[in-house]
């Protein structure tokens, strides 16, 4: 049965499987209670099944998923507002990466999907910095942070 990615993952995620991209693969690790992937249930055992033979595309899928959850984490509110009025250039760069990403990700280019996801966050980053700064905001660098 295919299913969309987005899915899969989460099917998998349901039943105790943390899955991550690891290089150009991907890592899976078994739920606690399961001392072996031999005895994973069958329902599990058709997943990874799927799972294998889509490992490119869920290797894009999760690249750009995570780089997104490591943006929300550190996302200013109002910054990408903010920056549609002083530095639309910087929008543009997001939505070039944005489309590199989703040209990548149909062809399973996974580092092609690895550049597009490094430029969207670089271009995040130095717009909420920017944001930051604007409102008057102290802003450290990482080796003064206390923490």
């Amino acid at each position: 049965m295919i299913r969309s990615i987005y899915e899969l993952i989460n099917q998998l995620i349901g039943h105790g499987v943390s899955i991550e991209p690891n290089g150009n693969s991907l890592k899976l690790v078994r739920p606690p209670s399961l001392p072996s992937w031999e005895d994973a249930p069958e329902e599990v055992k058709a997943l990874l099944r799927e799972l294998k033979a889509n490992k490119q595309e869920v290797t894009c899928f999760l690249l750009w998923r995570d780089m997104l959850e490591r943006c929300n984490q550190s996302y200013r509110p109002g910054a990408l507002q903010w920056a549609r009025t002083h530095f639309p250039e910087l929008l543009k760069t997001l939505s070039e990466a944005e489309n590199q990403y989703q040209a990548a990700y149909w062809q399973q280019d996974i580092a092609g999907v690895r550049q597009a996801a490094e430029i969207w966050e670089t271009t995040m980053k130095r717009i909420c910095l920017l944001h930051q700064l604007a409102e008057g905001g102290e802003v450290l660098n990482e080796a003064e942070k206390p923490f």
